[in-house]
């Protein structure tokens, strides 16, 4: 998050309104204030670590636990959504879940951002 990591969301939004409003609603022109990624570093960095994990274990069940903007940006690359559209995505909450099934090597996202289990 670079300068705005462990910032207040009301500072970041007072200090760097226009890039705070880019992280979130148009993100292919996002870009870090100081060190930090933009969504295309973060989508370059991410989706090869995530192929890499599902080659090393073919055949069987993953869990991937990860930050939000993160699972968005590998939900949207599954669903086949460019970076541009990723703004308009419904957000994914803290501890939502997300599934992703390999049907013949083809991905299917089964879950998006479900939260059922927030029911007591």
């Amino acid at each position: 998050m670079g300068l705005w990591e462990g910032q207040q969301i009301d500072h970041i939004q007072q200090q760097y309104p226009t890039p705070f409003d880019r992280f979130f609603n148009e993100p292919h022109l996002y870009r870090p204030t100081g060190r930090g990624e933009s969504y295309l570093e973060l989508l370059e960095r991410t989706i090869p670590a995530f192929n890499h994990i599902l080659a090393e274990h073919q055949g069987q069940q993953v869990l991937i636990v990860t930050h939000r903007i993160t699972l968005k940006v590998i939900m949207s690359y599954f669903l086949g959504k460019p970076l541009h559209e990723i703004g308009g995505m419904p957000d994914i909450h803290p501890t939502a879940l997300c599934k992703i099934i390999l049907d013949n090597d083809v991905p299917k996202v089964k879950l998006y951002g479900d939260t059922s289990h927030y029911r007591e």
